[in-house]
């Protein structure tokens, strides 16, 4: 009987162990939950933006010059661009173009999408200013309608058109990258 006693005791879980499974449960799906929630921040698309830059001024520079002939054409000499346009559902696009020239004896080159981003629900592109602006307090320039394509030029020297791009998110949160022209090297900020 004593080892009847004994098997019994020793099988199935205690109180305690059924405690832990259940907090460590409850703890993985708060994190669940946390982490699908899709709450776009304006820094998180300005971070993304940045990135996209810096892997404009990166493609850019592997690309070469373009030859003279195709940036008389062209108007340009950008090796890549970044292209910000709202859509007409409200999302911010986000494409990296570079520029692959036509065989000699041709003059002309199109632009080829390279990488692209659709930036999530909630955050505004409100506009942008022609410069890179590094102190707070600043505002755009040139506000962004619907329609309207802001466009960041990237050369074979790594550099890029020195600008600043102005994210709005919901309850008035603001963010903003800053494009220096040296190096292609964006900045993002959490204000305008």
């Amino acid at each position: 009987m004593r080892r009847t006693r004994r098997a019994r005791r020793g099988s199935g879980f205690t109180l305690i162990e059924l405690m832990i499974v259940v907090a460590m449960v409850g703890v993985l799906l708060g994190l669940a939950v946390y982490t699908l929630q899709n709450k776009p921040r304006p820094y998180d698309a300005a971070e993304t933006t940045a990135s996209l830059v810096r892997q404009a001024a990166r493609k850019a520079v592997e690309g070469g010059s373009v030859r003279p002939d195709v940036a008389a054409r062209l108007g340009t000499l950008a090796r890549t661009r970044v292209l910000l346009t709202t859509t007409s559902d409200g999302l911010i696009d986000v494409a990296v173009e570079q520029l692959a020239e036509d065989p000699q004896p041709s003059d002309n080159g199109t632009w080829q999408l390279i990488a692209h981003k659709t930036l999530g629900r909630g955050v505004t592109l409100s506009g942008w200013s022609p410069r890179a602006e590094l102190a707070d307090g600043t505002s755009p320039d040139t506000t962004v309608g619907a329609s309207d394509v802001v466009e960041i030029d990237c050369f074979a020297d790594g550099s890029c058109q020195g600008m600043t791009i102005y994210l709005t998110g919901r309850s008035q949160r603001l963010a903003r990258v800053a494009v220096l022209p040296l190096g292609g090297a964006p900045a993002s900020f959490q204000v305008w």
